[in-house]
């Protein structure tokens, strides 16, 4: 059997060498303008507890196990290949951002109905509804449109409520775009924030972003007019210039009224090379609204957490690579951490529910520390 040893002087066979890198964060980091660089990195800040003399004691001891374990270059070679192997389920291939497998999440095989993640095409009985839903979707979302809805919305005068009473109104709502899921809204935001927290334990922003990322889905309720799904949810994507063919669905878009106007059309349209996405205009929906509520509420959520609030569902963006053309430095920046929290949001989806009153404490403390008592929605 082949084997390593490690810093305890223990064999350890070659096979759970991928598991191990898994658990304890090899990671690989790339350089610019340079071959790959690998490093041995425990990240242990993301799964450790906080007694201060049992971090520095695992640290070494990890540390010490991951030198050893990657000190044959036989081995090494394996690990590289298993990365890029992840790499290309979780990103992609080609992608240039940092991977991270923190705390060892792993990425199921298969959604809640047994089909590969957002596979628009596969045979199972929500291919058609979710199919209309991107046709209605594509047909209206237009320049106008966003503008009036923007303009309307923006005003953040309907209803004040804490962020904890939005997630309550989200229980009666199942995203009609989700190929993957049918589970009221409340339970994908739980089991997002907790398998991010279960790996950045001490990223708490991240778990109350992954926990209120979803909350302008409240516009599908009647105290805030009861918007149509297609007006809500699913893939979002600029308007005001011309629409990337990775946009899913894209053939639907040949019925908006844009498609064919020359002032919206184009690659640029009504936007300049690297002006920032935060003066495009996106398609309305959930991540635009839940944007604006929180910079109103002045929360002192990082730049990051916003970023990620108003851009989660922008898949031709982070996913496929288009519109880089529109993005400014910090918007590559905190494409960073959009890439991180990407994984956890489309990955965790499944039929195992959270235990809301186990969890609820916790989250109402990062929702006291991060938001005020009352916001405007």
């Amino acid at each position: 059997m082949e084997a390593v040893i490690g810093c305890s002087g223990n064999v350890v066979p070659s096979s759970s060498v991928v598991a191990f890198h898994k658990r304890y964060s090899l990671r690989r980091n790339l350089g610019t303008g340079g071959p790959a660089s690998w490093s041995a990195n425990s990240t242990l800040r993301h799964s450790l507890p906080h007694n201060k003399s049992t971090v520095i004691v695992r640290a070494r001891a990890r540390a010490q196990a991951v030198e050893q374990l990657t000190s044959d270059p036989a081995l090494l070679e394996k690990l590289k290949k298993g990365f890029e192997l992840e790499n290309k389920k979780v990103h992609g291939e080609g992608e240039s951002a940092e991977l991270d497998l923190d705390g060892g999440f792993l990425v199921p095989g298969t959604n809640a109905f047994g089909h590969t993640f957002r596979d628009y095409n596969a045979e199972s009985e929500r291919k058609r509804s979710v199919e209309e839903f991107y046709r209605v979707n594509h047909i209206n979302q237009t320049y106008e449109f966003v503008k009036k809805m923007r303009e309307e919305y923006g005003q953040l005068n309907r209803i004040e409520m804490s962020i904890w009473e939005s997630c309550e109104l989200l229980n009666e709502f199942v995203d009609e775009s989700d190929p993957d899921l049918d589970e009221p809204q409340i339970e994908h935001l739980l089991q997002s924030a907790e398998a991010i927290r279960k790996d950045y334990p001490n990223e708490d922003w991240l778990h109350l972003t992954a926990l209120i990322h979803d909350l302008g889905k409240v516009l599908l309720h009647h105290s805030f007019g009861a918007l149509p799904q297609w007006a809500v949810v699913g893939d979002t994507f600029p308007v005001g210039c011309a629409y990337d063919e990775s946009i899913v669905h894209h053939k639907y878009f040949k019925d908006n009224p844009d498609y064919n106007n020359p002032a919206y059309n184009t690659k640029h349209g009504v936007y300049s090379e690297g002006c920032g996405l935060e003066n495009v205009m996106m398609s309305w929906g959930h991540d635009d609204y839940m944007y604006l509520v929180a910079k109103e509420s002045k929360t002192t959520l990082p730049p990051a957490a916003l970023f990620i609030i108003r851009y989660h569902s922008f898949y031709a963006m982070h996913t496929a690579g288009a519109y880089r053309h529109l993005m400014n430095s910090e918007d590559h920046e905190n494409l960073r951490w959009l890439k991180v929290f990407n994984k956890y949001d489309l990955y965790s989806k499944s039929k195992v529910r959270i235990d809301i009153d186990r969890v609820k404490p916790y989250y109402l403390s990062l929702i006291e520390k991060y938001f005020p008592a009352k916001l405007r929605w």
